[in-house]
């Protein structure tokens, strides 16, 4: 092959294999975009995406009447403010009330913010301590200023069954669900595990 032939075609396919590179990240890009939207096109038809169930109003305000569902995302910030996540206009609610997570096989857990106690299930929280001994489950109640609120959860979310156990019958500390050895005989019968059930029927 001539030497200029060679050269000329040289040449020509470095501008083709850039232009090839060019096509590649253009097309890549395009399926990009068009992922997108699909997946915002999907999110409109699905207006309950996100979210892990509802708050139903028990008890609310004029602004807040009682019936009245709140979508609950998986995690956010409740207040008075209009820019919450979760809008509760109602008599003791600060613009930012408390912060909300939900995890899968716990329940949803609630934290207020300083200065701002809610109870779960009559239990008050007031740190994160308290919310994640007390998380909220299918059917909790949520009093958050004048407000009552209780938890839906949508069906197919893993959420355990919690019992409320005052902390000087049943510390955490001291029986841990996994500890072993014998159970005190003091202790009432809601505050075992099902594990400790189970172990407590064998030595039976």
């Amino acid at each position: 092959m001539p030497t200029q032939v060679y050269e000329v075609l040289s040449l020509a396919m470095r501008y083709v294999f850039t232009f090839l590179g060019v096509m590649i990240v253009w097309r890549a890009f395009s399926w990009l975009r068009k992922d997108r939207r699909l997946k915002h096109k999907r999110l409109r038809q699905l207006p309950d995406a996100g979210t892990i169930g509802v708050l139903a109003v028990e008890f609310g305000s004029r602004e807040l009447p009682e019936g009245t569902i709140l979508p609950v995302p998986h995690e956010g910030v409740m207040g008075f403010l209009r820019t919450c996540d979760i809008v509760v206009p109602v008599d003791g609610v600060a613009n930012e009330h408390l912060d909300f997570t939900f995890t899968d096989g716990k329940g949803l857990y609630v934290c207020p913010r300083r200065g701002c106690p809610c109870t779960v299930d009559g239990v008050e929280i007031r740190t994160k301590r308290d919310s994640r001994r007390h998380p909220m489950q299918h059917s909790s109640l949520l009093t958050i200023g004048e407000a009552t609120l209780r938890l839906g959860v949508f069906a197919g979310l893993d959420v355990q069954h919690y019992v409320p156990v005052a902390e000087d019958l049943f510390p955490l500390e001291q029986y841990p669900e996994d500890a072993s050895g014998p159970i005190p005989d003091d202790l009432p019968p809601y505050a075992w595990s099902d594990s400790e059930e189970r172990r407590r029927s064998d030595a039976d």
